[in-house]
């Protein structure tokens, strides 16, 4: 009888450790971690997939997944089973947290997972789609967060729904970070750019005859060739404009100084200064109107007001010399014009309408006259008077 009990247990024991293992490879199983909350930062690039099949238990949840396109992740939580796809921009977003009850089914090497670097460098991408989303972008230059118009697809991880959230993803993050990383995309285009203005112009093996430009990376200009039509490189291109737009980079423009003493001088200059809700611990200027100077303060980061200048040099330019008055100057400029031309421009109209008139009253003058002379040379009395004579004298 015990062999027999020992020999069942055996034969269990196979069979518990297989309900154990992953429904498919390359998947583990972990127990006690979950998804993050619904409307937390680490969700938000989570892709729920549909789908129409109910998942009774947790070996059905695994097997679903396992049959579902881009599913690297299932949670069994509270009997529900939810299929995730972590991958978006290229990186792994299924950051799992811990969760009591929860077990997860997670695939192996998903990806890498990103760094402060990937949410806070990239320049804000808007995306192909045409929807009107406000999204905030760190901008390491400034240190600043700002919002911008998001489509709604294949955008960036510099992509934060709000203000707080981005300053407190990026604080710290400088510009100087961003030479060091290079992003796939971007990456992918210089190769292109290299192989479609590197080397010479190669005619092939076949014997047609394209006129073709190719370019010249010695002389920092483009060739014209005779291309056979098979066999050639990149560097081949249908017109002169095409190679040069393509590999010819213009110098930019230098950058342009913001002329001093410009906007409004309550903003720019009189307002007191702010250092925002957020907490970050940036350097900044504002001018200071009791003591006519510009002075330093400390910047959250967000929600601050004009008064606030990278360096002294702008501070100074554009607020110390001048007040109030500058504005008010102008607006009293303004109205002794108003209160000139306006004036004239009446005084022209009151004349024109006076010579309308006279010349009215002249043509009706003149009318009269002319009426008043014929009445004068013909009356129906004087005809009276002649029929009388011709009667008394038949």
């Amino acid at each position: 009888m015990a062999v027999w009990l020992g020999g069942l247990l055996l034969l269990m024991f196979p069979l518990a450790l297989a309900q154990q293992q992953p429904a498919c490879d390359g998947y583990e199983v972990l127990d006690g971690v979950g998804l993050p909350a619904i409307g937390t930062p680490a969700r938000q690039l989570m892709i729920e997939l549909d789908s129409s099949r109910v998942a009774n238990s947790e070996q059905d949840c695994w097997d679903l997944c396992c049959s579902t396109e881009r599913c690297e992740l299932a949670e069994m939580s509270e009997g529900n089973c939810k299929l995730i796809s972590c991958m978006y921009s290229g990186f792994n977003m299924c950051e799992l947290k811990n969760k009591e009850g929860a077990r997860s089914f997670r695939k192996n090497d998903i990806g890498p997972t990103p760094t402060q670097k990937d949410f806070c460098l990239p320049e804000a991408v808007t995306g192909p789609c045409r929807a009107a989303f406000e999204r905030w972008w760190y901008n390491p230059e400034t240190q600043t967060c700002q919002n911008f118009t998001y489509g709604g697809c294949k955008g960036n991880l510099n992509n934060h729904i709000g203000e707080e959230e981005c300053m407190n993803k990026c604080t710290g993050v400088t510009a100087e970070l961003s030479n060091d990383i290079l992003s796939p995309s971007k990456r992918m285009v210089e190769e292109n750019v290299d192989q479609a203005c590197s080397g010479k112009g190669v005619v092939g093996n076949c014997r047609a005859s394209f006129p073709r430009w190719y370019f010249d990376a010695e002389s920092q200009a483009c060739v014209s060739f005779t291309y056979g039509g098979c066999d050639g490189t990149e560097n081949n291109h249908k017109s002169e404009n095409e190679c040069r737009d393509r590999c010819i980079v213009s110098k930019p423009e230098p950058a342009k100084v913001q002329a001093p003493k410009t906007g409004s001088y309550s903003e720019y200059c009189a307002a007191a200064s702010l250092t925002g809700p957020c907490r970050a611990s940036f350097l900044r200027w504002h001018y200071d109107t009791t003591t006519g100077t510009c002075a330093t303060f400390t910047y959250g980061g967000c929600r601050g007001n004009k008064n606030n200048y990278l360096n002294k040099d702008d501070c100074v330019k554009n607020c110390v010399g001048r007040s109030d008055n500058h504005t008010s100057d102008q607006t009293v400029l303004h109205r002794s014009l108003t209160a000139v031309v306006l004036p004239v421009l009446l005084t022209i109209l009151a004349g024109i309408l006076l010579v309308v008139m006279i010349v009215f009253f002249v043509k009706m003058a003149k009318k009269n006259q002319q009426e008043a002379a014929f009445g004068a040379i013909w009356s129906p009395i004087d005809d009276k008077e002649c029929l009388m004579n011709n009667a008394y004298t038949l």
